[in-house]
């Protein structure tokens, strides 16, 4: 009996890697040649968003402009994914820089801005929800899964390696 729980246990593995790869394959390749105009985005909006500054003039444009609120959603719903966790990285990516994640946070707690207050909130989330891999999943798990992204802002691109090993303090480099 036990042998035979170790047996579907192992199928059950080999079953939902597959589903994985079949869900990947699915996700069919932006055609950035063909449709090129359609990810353009209006004069003066430039992305990734390096600063917050940059961050809130963008902000301040989509509040009033809905054409840009429409190429926004448009890029945002190419960047696509194959499952949750990998649209949110790649519609996250694609607006902010790691430099201006680490700034942002769901409520604006501390010194951090709000991800929930920006213009960019429903955009993200139409977006997530129009593309095809995460198009049944509903705004609590979208909401999870930016917060988790975020949470994590601070030890991407060295972050975690620059904590684990402070710098020598400056009496040993005067030495």
């Amino acid at each position: 009996m036990l042998k035979l729980l170790v047996e579907l246990q192992t199928e059950l593995k080999e079953l939902k890697a597959d589903v994985r790869q079949l869900r990947v394959a699915s996700v069919p390749p932006v055609q950035a040649v063909a449709d090129e105009e359609e990810y353009q985005l209006p004069d003066g909006v430039v992305l990734p968003c390096s600063t917050l500054e940059e961050l809130k003039l963008l902000d301040a444009k989509l509040k009033v402009d809905s054409s840009l609120r429409k190429h926004m959603l448009t890029l945002l719903m190419a960047t696509g994914g194959s499952d949750l966790r990998d649209v949110v990285k790649r519609t996250m990516k694609t607006v902010f820089t790691n430099a201006v994640e680490v700034q942002l946070n769901w409520t604006g707690q501390g010194t951090k801005a709000s991800f929930e207050a920006l213009a960019l909130k429903p955009i993200f989330e139409k977006a997530i929800r129009r593309t095809r891999a995460t198009s049944g999943c509903d705004l609590s798990e979208i909401k999870r899964e930016i917060i988790h992204y975020l949470k994590g802002s601070t030890d991407r691109h060295g972050g975690r390696n620059a904590r684990r090993n402070p710098p020598p303090a400056q009496a040993q480099a005067d030495n």
